[in-house]
């Protein structure tokens, strides 16, 4: 899995390596440059506010340089440096590097993305025309290519324009129904996400710290996400951190670049509040492996429900205070309401049913569990919770006027 992070000081080194290979001096045209050399450029580069450099992690091995020039134009920026450590060549970290830097760019509001290279280094040319570039022009040694960058800008959803967004909640509620069934909720009808929905309006508008963002072509709707920039609803710790409540993007626009694009926004956002640690629940939409892939790591939180609940991602330096926290409240055990919705869930469940039936000389149903948790659900006064441990269900608690308590030895 790769991963790209701002470059830092520490990252010299690797630079040095990095450009001091034969295959990569021969490509470039260039000559070994001292690591002290390396470290007057990065020193006299770390105010440009024109160039932006990243490293490329592979299993948190660095593996090869981005740097983009022209920051400061409005409408055009460039790739101005791609180079691929030798033993990490034909992986596909190039690819990635150039995907990720056009949508950076396109997050950012440029037009175009142009880049240049020599006539005699094939690899970097196919590389570029496989990822849409355009040769545009031929000189003597040099060409140059580009790619005209999608055309899409952002919004936030305030009571004073929300009635622009109307058509956006019959898709909000459609995607809370799905999110809610998959974390094992009873989700309500959809006229109740339609309220659900102007509450959020009507809070975002009166709240500097939550924002409903979207993101959309000449009206047509890419995405939305609503985040929350001080929230303390998703774990039970004494910290503030910053929360990913929705994140979608519609299936016409996926697996496109479109998530990475409004994710970078997003942290943008957050750190332009100095927020720092972000967590999320990963939902049916968006998927545990596009999060890992923008840098969450599980938590560890809710491991009993069989899935991994809850992730979160240090936008800067690791917050050890928050990560001590939240180890606290890993436990190897979960007892979670049973909902009649999660059918894996309820088909594990009813085997331990069965097993209870047998040991207490009972008469087993298939469709007791169900009829059991929709009355759980429907009446407060009911209760019907699974008992997990390491994500197995290892016993139950129904009450019903009486309580039934049952556990399986392990």
């Amino acid at each position: 899995m790769y991963e790209i992070r701002p470059f830092k000081k520490e990252n010299i080194d690797f630079i040095f390596h990095l450009m001091s290979e034969e295959n990569n001096l021969s490509a470039l045209h260039t000559n070994i440059i001292s690591s002290e050399e390396w470290q007057s450029i990065f020193n006299q580069a770390e105010n440009d506010t024109d160039e932006e450099n990243f490293i490329v992690y592979k299993n948190d091995t660095p593996c090869c340089w981005l740097k983009l020039n022209g920051l400061q134009n409005q409408n055009t920026a460039w790739i101005s440096m791609l180079v691929v450590s030798e033993k990490f060549k034909h992986q596909g970290v190039g690819k990635f590097a150039v995907s990720y830097a056009v949508e950076y760019l396109t997050g950012r509001g440029y037009e175009l993305c142009k880049l240049q290279t020599t006539k005699d280094n094939p690899p970097a040319i196919n590389l570029y025309k496989k990822c849409g570039f355009e040769l545009t022009e031929a000189k003597a040694e040099n060409l140059t290519f580009c790619k005209k960058l999608n055309n899409f800008s952002f919004a936030e959803i305030t009571k004073e324009n929300a009635n622009q967004y109307k058509n956006l909640r019959k898709v909000f509620a459609e995607y809370k129904i799905r999110a809610l069934r998959n974390h094992g909720e009873n989700p309500c009808g959809k006229r109740t996400f339609y309220e659900l929905f102007d509450s959020i309006v009507a809070d975002v508008s009166s709240c500097c710290s939550k924002h409903f963002i979207v993101m959309q072509s000449d009206r047509e709707l890419i995405g939305f996400a609503l985040i929350e920039t001080a929230s303390t609803d998703l774990i039970d710790i004494p910290y503030s951190c910053g929360a990913v409540n929705d994140f979608y993007i519609s299936p016409k626009h996926r697996r496109k670049g479109y998530g990475r694009i409004l994710n970078a926004h997003v942290e943008n956002i957050f750190k332009a509040d100095g927020v720092n640690t972000v967590l999320l629940s990963p939902d049916p939409v968006s998927g545990i492996d596009f999060w890992k892939a923008m840098g969450y790591c599980d938590t560890g939180i809710h491991q009993g429900l069989g899935r991994h609940f809850v992730y979160i991602k240090h936008l800067a330096e690791k917050n050890t205070e928050i990560e001590s926290a939240i180890s606290a409240l890993v436990t190897p055990t979960d007892l979670i309401t049973v909902n009649p919705y999660n059918k894996a869930q309820i088909k594990e469940m009813c085997g331990v049913w069965k097993k209870y039936c047998r040991d207490n000389n009972r008469k087993f149903r298939k469709r007791a569990v169900r009829k059991m948790a929709f009355r759980a659900r429907e009446n407060k006064e009911v209760s019907f919770k699974a008992l997990y441990s390491e994500g197995e269900i290892i016993g139950f608690v129904f009450k019903d006027g009486y309580e039934i308590n049952y556990g399986l030895s392990k």
